[in-house]
């Protein structure tokens, strides 16, 4: 089972973080109030996603990153952060090796998050390290003053230099100032070392902020759009950890995923169940067979379904409300929501190439029936 370490500065947000996460049934959540502790179960144990506050009281949030560079530089981080939450010009996917997620937030929320790290592992998307942009809203956030050694494969070393969060000036090779943060700030794969700021570096030579570096803007519909009117992303571009009507969801599937877990693992050929949220995100799961890539699964499904929806129209029929996908390895079964409120998701089982896939399919659609049934009376 993958193991979270989550490390707060208070120890009752903590345990309430855990006892969330625990009833998940879906990793082992280890807690801790100490940086050093902290440290000393990621060089112990197998992390397999770090959550940590940007503020404890015995260690700075960039030590442990740059510790995180150093010697566990394929773990993905979750940074925990009273500010607002930075929003990346770029999709946050090329951010979420190292994401931000800001309080308060839902256990639906922080779970969504651990998958998005865990997802990353799996499609070897971590092996890119952390990004310098999604590391730079971080030295705004603490105030932080110091000198940062960055090195990447490919790029070699450079520097940057900041005063109380305000980056002051910046080398790499030949380039100096604007032209040289401009580079180091595309880097990834990132090792960064801290020391302390140079007094010949404190004139400010860098005319760009932080943010304007990191291609971010802690105003997800404000002023970023405004510096980039000609070349605005559209909305979607902006990829925010899970709607709202997700996370109700969330909050209330665990039982009716644990009421039925027997009867789908008592269908003859049972692999895998999950739910996932209208954009394939996975919500919770359970899975029998460990050598599926469900995450993989899961997305190539929800393509064809979008295939069969607009099949469907194309010859005047209805709404597809389900598809079914025969392979040499497996059957999977997709059956999204068909409720007209504002909760979308799907249900996807999958079972062996001779497995009961009828049966699947009926209590797939009997359990969009009961989820739907419970969101409405959440709401």
């Amino acid at each position: 089972m993958d193991r979270v370490l989550i490390l707060g500065s208070d120890n009752k947000f903590v345990q309430e973080l855990k006892t969330g996460l625990d009833k998940m049934n879906q990793f082992q959540v280890s807690v801790t109030t100490s940086g050093e502790e902290a440290v000393g179960q990621l060089d112990k144990y197998k992390v397999s996603v770090f959550v940590m506050d940007v503020a404890v009281s015995d260690m700075d949030a960039l030590d442990l990153l740059a510790h995180m560079s150093k010697k566990h530089p394929n773990t993905p981080c979750i940074v925990m952060t009273d500010h607002k939450k930075p929003w990346f010009k770029e999709r946050m996917a090329r951010q979420s090796f190292l994401y931000h997620i800001e309080k308060p937030f839902t256990i639906g929320a922080l779970a969504n998050a651990v998958f998005v790290g865990l997802n990353l592992r799996d499609e070897g998307i971590h092996l890119e390290g952390m990004t310098m942009a999604s590391v730079l809203p971080i030295v705004e956030i603490v105030q932080k003053t110091c000198r940062i050694k960055v090195a990447s494969k490919g790029h070699g070393t450079g520097y940057l230099y900041f005063n109380d969060g305000i980056i002051v000036d910046a080398h790499y090779k030949a380039l100096r100032h604007d032209t040289a943060a401009d580079e180091i700030s595309k880097w990834n794969n990132i090792n960064i070392t801290l020391s302390e700021l140079p007094q010949r570096r404190k004139r400010t030579r860098v005319k760009k902020k932080i943010m304007d570096l990191a291609g971010a803007s802690w105003d997800k519909n404000g002023s970023l759009e405004k510096r980039n009117k000609e070349e605005a992303l559209p909305e979607s571009d902006f990829i925010e950890p899970i709607s709202e009507s997700d996370i109700v969801l969330l909050e209330s599937i665990d039982d009716i995923l644990n009421k039925s877990l027997d009867q789908f693992c008592s269908i003859e050929g049972f692999h895998a169940i999950a739910m996932t949220g209208k954009n394939g995100e996975i919500l919770t799961f359970h899975q029998q067979d460990d050598r599926l890539n469900l995450d993989r699964i899961v997305k190539e499904s929800l393509k064809a379904l979008l295939v069969s929806q607009h099949a469907a129209q194309r010859v005047g029929f209805k709404k597809c409300e389900a598809i079914t996908l025969h392979t040499q390895s497996g059957v999977v079964v997709m059956v999204p929501s068909k409720s007209a409120s504002d909760a979308e998701f799907n249900l996807v089982g999958i079972t062996t190439p001779q497995g009961d896939w009828v049966g699947m399919k009926k209590r797939l659609e009997e359990m969009v029936l009961d989820i739907t049934a419970s969101s409405i009376s959440t709401s």
